[in-house]
């Protein structure tokens, strides 16, 4: 978080706040010698396909060492009940810098840049902004109903679908100390 303005003269149930932020987890600057040692460069991978139905193929890029900063507002209903938080609503007040390195072929070890390639990268960063644009850019906000999440009302609709798929998992702990090993759940 790199500021926050608020507005005093909101209602009185809502709070009204400007947040600027910034994402940058190869920023290094501050930590500590045991943060270091435990910094992990997130990455996603993410598998294109090429083609249609039968004649497709699948193709892994990752996407590594990105960064995001912005300017967004944050609007906050408040209410007397649990959990005193009815609403939250969000949107950029305007694009978000947005970096990565997007690595197509070869992964980690031989992968290059696509961004070098020319136009791809403006390219992409007006993909992201063309999905971003209707859902949270100024005057659209990103509305999270709070208080109905958390009474396990039916939220109205469905934003989207979002799948998991986890391949394994290594140096778990295991925080229940009598049994053998750990039993981890998704």
């Amino acid at each position: 978080m790199d500021h926050v303005k608020t507005y005093p003269k909101a209602e009185d149930d809502t709070v009204l706040m400007d947040w600027k932020f910034s994402f940058t987890p190869n920023d290094t600057m501050d930590l500590t010698e045991r943060q270091l040692k435990n910094k992990v460069n997130p990455k996603i991978i993410l598998e294109v396909r090429i083609g249609k139905g039968m004649i497709s193929k699948g193709l892994d890029v990752i996407v590594e060492d990105f960064a995001f900063s912005g300017l967004m507002r944050i609007k906050v209903k408040l209410q007397i009940p649990f959990p005193h938080i009815e609403k939250v609503e969000m949107c950029f007040l305007g694009r978000p810098e947005i970096d990565y390195v997007c690595k197509p072929l070869g992964g980690d070890t031989f992968g290059f840049d696509i961004n070098f390639v020319p136009g791809l990268e403006s390219f992409i960063q007006e993909q992201i902004h063309g999905n971003l644009q209707p859902m949270m850019y100024e005057p659209n906000v990103f509305p999270i109903e709070i208080a109905k999440m958390l009474a396990g009302n039916p939220v109205d609709q469905a934003i989207g679908v979002l799948a998991v798929t986890i391949h394994g998992g290594f140096g778990l702990r295991n925080p229940d100390k009598m049994s053998g090993t750990p039993d981890p759940y998704a």
